[in-house]
C-alpha cells in the first residue's frame, strides 16, 4: 500500500499499470537516456473517447509522480502530431491526408491522435525504480489480472482477462447511496459531509457510524467480490473503477457471475 504517500486506490493502479510498462520496456532492452521514446498510453475500445482521455490523464500522472521522486525523468509536449494534421485538414481538406498522410495517421496509437500532450521517458533510474516499489509495495511485475468495473443502473459488471462478468443487482439502502455519490464524485472520496453539501440535505446522514461498518458484509465490503474496487476507511469511502486482481479474487468474481 502507499497509503504514506496519501494516495488513493486510484492512483495506486495507475502507479502499478505505468511501473509494469516500464519494467517491459527495460526487460526488453530500451535505452531510455540515448533513445527518445515516446510513451504508448492506454486506450480501450470499449469506451469512450472522453473516458479514455480520463484515463490517459490518469496516466500521465502517474508517470509526473515517478518523475518527481527521481524514479525516471520525462519530459510533455504539446501534441504537435495531432495539431499539425488538424491544421492540415482544415486548410487542405480530409481528402489531402494532412500533414502527416492517412496511413501514418491510422497507424499510431489513439491516444497520440487524441491527447493533448506527448509524453516522453528520457531516462530511467533502475535501482530507484526497484526501491520505489518495494517500499510501497507496487507489484511491477504485473502478477494479477487488470480489471475494469463499471455500474449501470445498480448493475455491476467486470471486464478482466478478456471477458465480461455481470453480478447481481445493488441491493437499494445506505451503501447504495453511498456509491451512487461515488459514482457521481469519480476520483473523489466520500465522506457524510460532503454528501450534505452534494445533496443540500444538510440534516441527513447523521450519526450513521463509519464505512467499514456500513459496508460489512456488503458486495465492497473486506473480503467480497467487489472489495478490490473499493478503498474503504471509518471516515471516507472512494469507488475505484480498476484494480488488479489476484487468481482467488478473479476465481470469486467469475463464480459471482450471472452471465
Amino acid at each position: 500500500m502507499i497509503i504514506s504517500l496519501g494516495m488513493n486506490e486510484d492512483t495506486q493502479y495507475w502507479l502499478r499499470r505505468v511501473t509494469v510498462k516500464l519494467y517491459k520496456d527495460f526487460m526488453a532492452g530500451m535505452d531510455f537516456e540515448h533513445n527518445e521514446h515516446r510513451w504508448i498510453f492506454d486506450w480501450d475500445k470499449n469506451l469512450t473517447t472522453e473516458e479514455n482521455l480520463m484515463k490517459v490523464t490518469a496516466e500521465n500522472k502517474a508517470l509526473i509522480l515517478l518523475a518527481q521522486v527521481g524514479v525516471i525523468q520525462s519530459s510533455a509536449k504539446a501534441n504537435y502530431f495531432r495539431d499539425q494534421q488538424w491544421e492540415g485538414w482544415n486548410r487542405f481538406g480530409k481528402e489531402s491526408g494532412g500533414m502527416w498522410g492517412d496511413e501514418r495517421w491510422e497507424q499510431t496509437d489513439p491516444a497520440h491522435r487524441e491527447y493533448d500532450y506527448i509524453r516522453y521517458i528520457d531516462n530511467l533510474d533502475y535501482d530507484k525504480f526497484i526501491r520505489f516499489c518495494t517500499e510501497h509495495g507496487i507489484n511491477y511485475k504485473e502478477e494479477g489480472v487488470v480489471a475494469t468495473l463499471t455500474i449501470t443502473e445498480q448493475k455491476p459488471s467486470i471486464r478482466a482477462d478478456g471477458k465480461e462478468y455481470s453480478l447481481k443487482v445493488l441491493q437499494a439502502g445506505l451503501p447504495l447511496e453511498i456509491i451512487e455519490q461515488a459514482i457521481a464524485h469519480s476520483y473523489e472520496s466520500v465522506t457524510f459531509a460532503k454528501i450534505r453539501q452534494w445533496t443540500g440535505r444538510l440534516n441527513t446522514y447523521k450519526n450513521k457510524g463509519n464505512f467499514k461498518q456500513i459496508f460489512r458484509g456488503n458486495e465492497f465490503g473486506e473480503g467480497n467480490v467487489l472489495h478490490p474496487f473499493a478503498d474503504i476507511s471509518t471516515k471516507s469511502f472512494m469507488l475505484t473503477s480498476n484494480a488488479l486482481l489476484t487468481p482467488a479474487q478473479l476465481s470469486a468474481i467469475q463464480k459471482a457471475s450471472i452471465s
